[in-house]
């Protein structure tokens, strides 16, 4: 496969960046090019994230929106950025990859999670093939909104074939590899 985004937080979680670590390394064997938010602080779960791929030797792609773009860039070896001015362009950008995955973090990792469960669903609605999308459920930080989504099919009749279309869930990197490698 060629592309992979990953949404997560930019937030100082030790032992999720840690894990995100770990998920830059396997990723960067599995994918020509990461992409992400473009955050490289070491110690928070996106820049724990870059830097795995990058000591694993892969290549990433940060997309940064216009707000955060610094001042004077000057991105590490194997990393390339682009500069976006909404959100809509970030969305062009990132839900455009092969696998998406959404990982721990606040409201603008939400954002991004949903507008990719979104692409799905009007994939589903129109007949194509959603891109597949993993919930990388870390310390069960997602129970409450997979189990949201999950009454939310009931209530509104959701095929049940097409459930497991918009998302899975996974626990942590290594089951993370498994669903990859399946694909």
């Amino acid at each position: 496969m060629t592309s992979v985004t990953v949404f997560c937080g930019s937030d100082q979680n030790p032992a999720m960046a840690q894990r995100f670590y770990e998920a830059g390394q396997m990723l960067a064997k599995h994918f020509d090019v990461v992409r992400f938010g473009g955050g490289l602080e070491r110690g928070t779960m996106m820049g724990e994230l870059a830097h795995g791929v990058l000591d694993a030797g892969g290549k990433l792609e940060g997309i940064i929106s216009a707000d955060y773009w610094p001042s004077h860039p000057d991105f590490p070896n194997g990393m390339t950025a682009i500069k976006v001015n909404s959100e809509i362009e970030r969305n062009n950008i990132t839900l455009s990859s092969d696998v998406i995955v959404i990982g721990p973090g606040q409201i603008g990792t939400l954002y991004e999670g949903f507008a990719a469960l979104v692409s799905n669903r009007a994939c589903l609605k129109n007949g194509e093939e959603p891109t597949p999308t993993f919930i990388l459920d870390l310390d069960k930080f997602f129970n409450q909104l997979t189990g949201f989504l999950s009454q939310s099919f009931d209530v509104f009749d959701e095929p049940k074939a097409n459930r497991n279309r918009y998302f899975q869930s996974v626990s942590g990197v290594d089951d993370l590899e498994g669903a990859i490698i399946a694909l």
